[in-house]
């Protein structure tokens, strides 16, 4: 002998928001394959950091972004570097939000926001520093590191 059970009503909407939220798990997934960062170039013109690295001189690069305070203060501090020494050294700031500057995120392994990395006149990475910093102690990273291309003692 077989029983049936009485079969309950559906709540009313509830088709509806199961639809929805099934919309919303693909539009999600979409949204992120779609958002995905272009693949790293060497380019010099998509890369200002690579052109920078590679003209036989020491190089700062500030990764910020103009929406963080702490970054729009490191620019200013890296305009006065450029001013006041960039006929020795590269300074270069690169807005890691534009479209242009989130491929080199990765790249460069920044992790936070600002960050200020230093290389050799050679192209290689001899010092970094995260957060803010004034002009002196970026000044001391380039001449301690770059220009003798040794760690800090």
């Amino acid at each position: 002998m077989r029983r049936e059970f009485p079969r309950r009503a559906a709540a009313p909407g509830s088709k509806r928001v199961a639809v929805l939220a099934i919309l919303l798990v693909i539009g999600s997934v979409l949204g992120l394959a779609l958002r995905r960062d272009p693949p790293p170039t060497s380019d010099p013109v998509a890369d200002p950091v690579e052109a920078a690295r590679t003209s036989g001189r020491p190089t700062i690069v500030e990764f910020g972004s103009d929406s963080c305070r702490s970054c729009r203060e490191m620019k200013a501090v890296m305009e006065k570097l450029d001013r006041d020494h960039g006929a020795r050294m590269n300074v270069v700031v690169v807005d890691l939000l534009s479209p242009k500057g989130r491929p080199l995120i990765r790249r460069y392994g920044i992790v936070m926001m600002p960050t200020q990395v230093v290389f050799a006149a050679d192209g290689a990475e001899v010092g970094r520093n995260q957060g803010p910093i004034d002009a002196t102690g970026l000044l001391d990273l380039v001449d301690r590191r770059a220009e003798t291309k040794g760690p800090a003692s």
